[in-house]
C-alpha cells in the first residue's frame, strides 16, 4: 500500500474476566474520522471479547496527528496568513455559548475565500462550528441480537447482528468532502 491505515496499532489485554482494547491512530480527521474509528473499534472489542469469552471492558484510543481539513486554495490560502488565525482564535476564545460557534462560521465564511467549482465541501471548518453549536444528545445504546463465531459475523451485516436503540441524529447538512 502507498499509504498505511489510519489506525495502525491494536492491543488487546485482559484483566481478569475483562479485556481491553488499545488502539493507536497516526492520522487523526477530527470531523470524519475519528467519530467513525471510535465506533468501528468499540465494536472491534465486543465482537473479539464475545468470540474470546471475556466482558468488553474499555476501548482506549491514542492520537498521533489530529487535524481538520481546511480544504484546498483559494479557501486554504486564509490560513497560510498570520493576521487571520489570530482574529479567527481570538473569536474563538471568546466564545461563551453554542449560538457564537455559527457566528464565527458565519465570519469565517464571509472573509475567507469562497471554494472553488469542484472543490466545495472540502473545508471542514464550517461543518466544525455547526457540529459545536448543537446540545450533545444522549449516547445510543447497542444491543446485540445475534450471537454467532466472529468468523460468520464478518460476512454479515451489522444491522442483523445488533439493534441500535435511543439514536437520535441531528437533522443537518454535514456531507463534507475528503480535501486530496
Amino acid at each position: 500500500m502507498a499509504l498505511g491505515p489510519c489506525p495502525f496499532w491494536h492491543q488487546f489485554s485482559i484483566f481478569g474476566e475483562d479485556m481491553d482494547l488499545t488502539m493507536v491512530q497516526r492520522s487523526c480527521d477530527v470531523f470524519l474520522g475519528v467519530p467513525f474509528n471510535i465506533a468501528q473499534d468499540s465494536l472491534l472489542l465486543y465482537l473479539i471479547a464475545n468470540e474470546t469469552g471475556f466482558q468488553p471492558r474499555f476501548f482506549n484510543h491514542s492520537y498521533v496527528n489530529v487535524h481538520s481539513y481546511l480544504g484546498v486554495p483559494p479557501r486554504s490560502d486564509f490560513w497560510v496568513e498570520d493576521g487571520n488565525v489570530r482574529e479567527f482564535q481570538k473569536k474563538f476564545r471568546k466564545i461563551k455559548d453554542r449560538e457564537y460557534y455559527l457566528r464565527l462560521k458565519e465570519w469565517y465564511l464571509g472573509t475567507a475565500p469562497n471554494e472553488t467549482e469542484g472543490n466545495e465541501r472540502k473545508d471542514h471548518i464550517p461543518f466544525i462550528l455547526e457540529q459545536l453549536s448543537k446540545l450533545p444528545a444522549q449516547l445510543p445504546s447497542i444491543i446485540k441480537t445475534r450471537i454467532a463465531p466472529l468468523t460468520e459475523l464478518i460476512n454479515t451485516s451489522p444491522m442483523d447482528c445488533v439493534e441500535i436503540t435511543g439514536y437520535n441524529p441531528f437533522s443537518w447538512d454535514s456531507k463534507a468532502n475528503m480535501a486530496a
